[in-house]
Parts: C-alpha cells; structure tokens; sequence
C-alpha cells in the first residue's frame, strides 16, 4: 500500500512538472525606493530590476507589506514589455528575510553567550584550586613534621594565594554581571524587533510579455494603511514685534511590517481614508404623528464582500511605444487617481529611515517666519492670568494644519500650545503662553451685589472688579474680556448698569476693554448687571 502511495506521488508530479515548467515565475529583489505619507496611510513604490525572455513571463515581488490596498495597486514599466495583468497574493509560506539589526543582534548574543561560557568555567577553575588548598591545610600528619619557619611560609603562601583566588572571582562576579545584564536587553530587544518576522507576506504577481530577450525595470506603487502622520509646530519669537519662526514638522508613523530605508520621503496633507462620496440630499416631508407602540426593530446587514485578492487587468494600446529610459503608467482598471489640486505635499530633500515600530519618528518639513503684531490678552472670569498673542493674518498661504505647537519665547521654553489654522477669522491668534509679570485678579463685589423683589418681579444685580498690575518695566496694552448672560426668555431682562466704557457685541453678550497701562502701574475696571425675571421663577446661567 505505501509503493502505491509513492507510485501516485510521482505520477502526479510528472503531471504538474511540465505545467509549472511551461509558465515559470521569476522572484525579483525590489527596494522601497519613495514613500509618500498621508494623514492616514501611505503610497509606497517598489522598484525592481529584470531581466526576461521572448514570450510571456510572470514576475513576482516577494515581501510586500500586507497592510496593502489592493485596490490603489499601480505599475509602470521600463524597456520594451507589455503588462498583461497584475495580481495580489498572501505567500503563506515565505518568511521574510532576516533584517541586518536581527543578524548583529543575535550574532552579539552568541558572542555574550561564550563570554558567559568562559567566565563560568574560569570560576570552576578558581573554585576548584580554592578547594584543593582548603583540604590540605593540615600542617602536621603522621609522616611529616614542619619547622615554625615552615609553617610561617604556608600560611603566607596560603593567605597570598586566597587572596588572589577570591579577587578573581570577584572580578568574574563582576564581569558575569555585566554580560547579564547586556544579554537580557539584546533578547528584549531582538524580541520587539522580530514581533513581525515570521508572518505571511503579500506578493504582487505581474504577468508581462516581450518580443525578445531584454533587461529593464518595474514599479510597483500601492496604499499600505498602519501608517501615516501629525503634525508639529516650534513656535519662536526673539521678543516683541519680531517676527514668529515657525518650524513645520511630521510625527510619522508606520507598522506596515518592512522598514523604510533611505527612502525618498514625501509628506502629503491629503487624506485617503476621507469619505469622497459627495453628500446626496433627499426630500424631507412632515406628516402628522401616529400614536404606536415602541417596537424594537432589526435591519439586517449584507456582508461587503472582499478580499486580500486583486486583479488588474493593464493593456498597453500599439501605439504606446514605452521609451527605455522612462516609467510608462500602464492602463489599468481600479485606479486611484491622486490630485494636488486639493492636498499639499512636502518632498523632503534628503532620504529618510522610518522603522516598522508603530513610533513616531519626527522629520522636519518646512520653516517660515511668520509677521507678526503682539498683544495681551486676558479672559479673568475662566483664567486669571495675561496671555501674550501673536495675531498672524495672511496665513493660509502657509497650508498649515492643527497640531500641538512648542512655544519658545526669547530663548526661554515656556511651554505648549494649540495652534488652529481652521478659523474663518482673517487673523489667527498663536498664545505664546503666560507673563507671570502681568497680575490680574477679578473679584465679585459684595456691596453691590443684591437682590430686590418688587411687585411680581424680582431682579439680582452683579458686581464684579477686575484689577491689573502691570510689573513689567515697559508699558502695555492689554485686551479685557467678560461677558454678562443672554436672555432666551422675554420675561427675562438683562440690563448693563456699568461696564467702564467696554465695547458691547450685544449678540454674544461678550464686553472688550483694550487698557494701556504703563510700567509698574495698575488700573482697575468695573461690570455691573441687573436680571429681572417673575419672582416665582428661578434663573441660572449656562453656556
């Protein structure tokens, strides 16, 4: 029974040999060579170098990320082949190569690992004499009889020696500590690192045909997701009036399973995981409302269908003539257009490493210096503190986005901020933090502060003072705001009995003060409001 099982194995082979033989796949090395990240995801090229016969061939791009879109896959073609078709795969069964930093890490482990070997057998060594020396301090047995100077010489050649012995072993002690602790950073080390060897990887699989022999080039482009970046900002300012300098930088992140070596690194604003679909508006009726009871109802949901599976199918046209030194972009049916019109990119000028880890990796984009006015700003009522702004106007032309933004100011770091270019203002206020020389304190004045009750109606009255202390050796000018609540009711009034001469956007409720005060000088203001309502109601204020 176990010939015939061997009789069907080679009967079977002889069956497949000739059609694997009849259309052979060639495995290409490909290199990451271009990265562009997106908010979310990222673009990544391979390109490989081939090598192909007259006929049809099938090359194969081994160890491509399986994070892929399948869908965004695109490639062009340098020399004198046709695309035939395109198709994606997961190789359950190709491990991804070794990386270098894995190779030098385990060879320095085995190097650690003989040290230890060495260091335990010299202990042995030492060990074993120190005990040899110790069964042998009888001074006097049957057949020998020592001298006083006899025994004075042993017990200084037997101190002498131990010695020796115990601060060798305390030096291997040492040692062996040493290369312990070394062993145990590199296995954790080597584990983070290997945390995605040993996985199964995609393959793009391109069918391509020739009229002769000849040598050229493929590239392959595709969306990975586990990847993209956020923005951050370096906010500096040498002192008052001068201009900001705004360094623009990129916390990029990818998990894609390979690392990016000297890539060319492009950064894009756009964002293809966004919804393109445009919003499609229905009509909307009104009908009366008919009484019913509450019935849990369940809408089923159709599976989307889908795969890790891709073909793309890509013709070349006869009067598309490739040129050997230049990429063709072949025709293809699922395409991902990507238009500048919309995004920015930035493409940075020298070749960047992005380790797969999942850790965001900074790289700098860009640097402007933004013209900028200064003033200073306090809202007591939420924070009792003076915050410097920097009002920046003209600052679309800069495609900033919002992001955490370090504040320098006169060489100091004074802390973070948020900086938000989403405003529909014209002028975008950047807050280079507090001055702890400007006091400001707001305090409710009792003594004006009452509640009448006259006929049916009651009203209550506020009082509040805000003081300024300006402990600077220099004058400033310093912008106040408070508000006083908005009626949504006509039986509620709210009157302004004093407001020190603010400016009142009635709308918002919201009251503006620009103060001058000058060096080490003070100056109080003053807001009084009354709230009539009908006494036998209550009132209360929120946002």
């Amino acid at each position: 029974m176990k010939n015939r099982n061997n009789i069907l194995v080679v009967v079977m082979m002889c069956f497949f040999i000739p059609a694997i033989a009849s259309n052979p796949q060639k495995k290409v090395s490909s290199k990451i060579t271009d990265v562009t990240v997106y908010r979310q995801f990222a673009k990544v090229t391979n390109v490989a170098n081939v090598n192909v016969s007259a006929g049809t061939s099938e090359i194969v791009f081994e160890n491509i990320s399986t994070a892929i879109n399948p869908q965004s896959l695109q490639v062009a073609i340098k020399g004198g082949m046709t695309l035939l078709s395109a198709t994606y795969n997961v190789n359950y069964l190709n491990e991804a190569g070794i990386p270098v930093r894995n190779k030098v890490a385990l060879d320095s482990l085995i190097m650690i690992g003989d040290a230890l070997t060495w260091n335990q057998e010299q202990r042995n060594v030492y060990g074993g004499e120190m005990a040899l020396i110790e069964s042998n301090k009888s001074l006097v047995n049957e057949k020998n009889n020592f001298t006083a100077l006899e025994v004075s010489n042993l017990a200084n050649l037997y101190r002498t020696r131990m010695m020796e012995i115990k601060e060798k072993l305390l030096e291997l002690s040492k040692q062996q500590r040493k290369l312990a602790l070394v062993k145990i950073n590199l296995e954790n080390q080597l584990a983070e690192w290997s945390a995605n060897l040993n996985k199964a990887n995609g393959q793009i699989v391109l069918t391509v045909s020739a009229d002769e022999a000849i040598s050229g080039a493929i590239r392959c482009s595709y969306i990975v997701s586990n990847a993209g970046w956020t923005p951050q900002y370096d906010m500096r300012s040498e002192g008052w009036n001068k201009a900001i300098q705004l360094g623009y930088k990129a916390n990029v992140y990818q998990n894609s399973g390979f690392d990016w070596t000297d890539v060319n690194l492009t950064i894009s604003t756009g964002n293809p995981a966004k919804n393109n679909d445009r919003p499609i508006m229905n009509p909307s009726y009104v009908n009366y409302r008919v009484a019913y009871n509450d019935v849990t109802t369940t809408r089923s949901m159709a599976p989307v269908s889908g795969g890790n599976m891709a073909y793309l199918s890509m013709e070349k046209s006869e009067g598309d003539k490739n040129r050997d030194d230049e990429f063709k972009e072949q025709e293809q049916v699922a395409s991902t257009i990507n238009s500048n019109f919309m995004n920015v990119e930035y493409k940075l000028k020298i070749n960047h490493d992005i380790a797969s880890d999942g850790k965001e990796h900074m790289v700098a984009i860009d640097q402007f210096d933004l013209p900028a006015t200064y003033q200073y700003h306090a809202v007591p009522k939420l924070d009792p503190a003076a915050f410097l702004l920097a009002k920046v106007t003209d600052y679309g032309k800069y495609n900033l986005l919002p992001g955490t933004a370090n504040i320098f100011f006169e060489g100091a770091y004074v802390g973070q901020s948020m900086l938000d270019p989403n405003i529909a203002s014209d002028t975008m206020l950047l807050s280079l933090g507090k001055d702890e020389q400007i006091i400001v304190n707001r305090t409710k004045l009792v003594d004006f502060s009452k509640i009448k009750v006259i006929a049916s109606n009651k009203s209550e009255t506020y009082a509040y003072e805000t003081s300024i202390k300006n402990n600077k050796s220099s004058d400033i000018d310093i912008e106040i705001l408070d508000q006083v609540p908005i009626s949504k009711s006509d039986d509620i009034k709210v009157e302004i009995d004093d407001m020190s001469g603010a400016e009142y956007l009635a709308d918002y409720g919201k009251l503006s003060w620009k103060i001058h005060i000058p060096a080490n000088s003070s100056k109080k203001i003053r807001l009084m409001y009354t709230i009539k309502y009908p006494k036998d109601k209550m009132i209360e204020e929120t946002n």
